[in-house]
């Protein structure tokens, strides 16, 4: 029998061992994740949205959970991949104005599961990959405790393996560019 941990509760867990005295902030993000370079159809492209927490007021640690859905069309079958990034890091974001630059470094895991659309719809397998994610982003207060975030990422999918392994191992990667806000 699997268990499955869903991000949502992850979430929770974490921000029940934050201390009373914690103002935790949150970021909610919408965007596009494109897989660069993939088959003979290019590069794919599909919506994102994203879900961070940052339990603890004033240190740079978060956690984010993303999902993301890309339709593509493969030798005349109609696919979907669902993605599911989690991870967790640091951010660093001089606060020096209104409009800051800030960089992230996370750590995490990234599922993508594939679904052939036929009549009944047909699992075409799940694959999880361990993840670095560097990020830059640009922060724009709007008021007191309000900030507009965009950002760019990579998540470099499987670095762990292809150091240990390069023969048999290679790296991927997943863009995401993300608009959110954060309070």
């Amino acid at each position: 029998m699997r268990h499955r941990v869903s991000p949502g509760f992850l979430a929770l867990l974490l921000l029940a061992f934050t201390p009373g005295s914690a103002r935790a902030q949150v970021d909610i993000a919408a965007g596009v994740l494109v897989v660069p370079g993939v088959g003979v159809e290019g590069s794919q492209v599909g919506p994102a949205v994203s879900l961070g927490a940052y339990p603890w007021s004033g240190a740079p640690v978060f956690l984010e959970a993303s999902a993301a859905r890309i339709d593509f069309v493969s030798l005349g079958q109609a696919y979907h991949n669902n993605h599911l990034l989690l991870a967790l890091g640091i951010e660093w974001v001089p606060r020096t104005g209104s409009t800051m630059l800030g960089f992230r470094l996370g750590l995490g895991a990234h599922r993508e599961s594939q679904v052939v659309e036929s009549d009944p719809p047909r699992g075409g397998g799940t694959n999880w990959a361990e993840m670095v994610q560097p990020a830059v982003s640009v922060v724009h207060e709007l008021s007191q405790g309000r900030e507009l975030v965009v950002s760019i990422s990579d998540a470099v999918l499987g670095p762990f393996y292809a150091v240990l392994d390069p023969q048999e191992y290679g790296v991927t990667h997943r863009l995401r560019l993300m608009l959110g806000l954060r309070f």
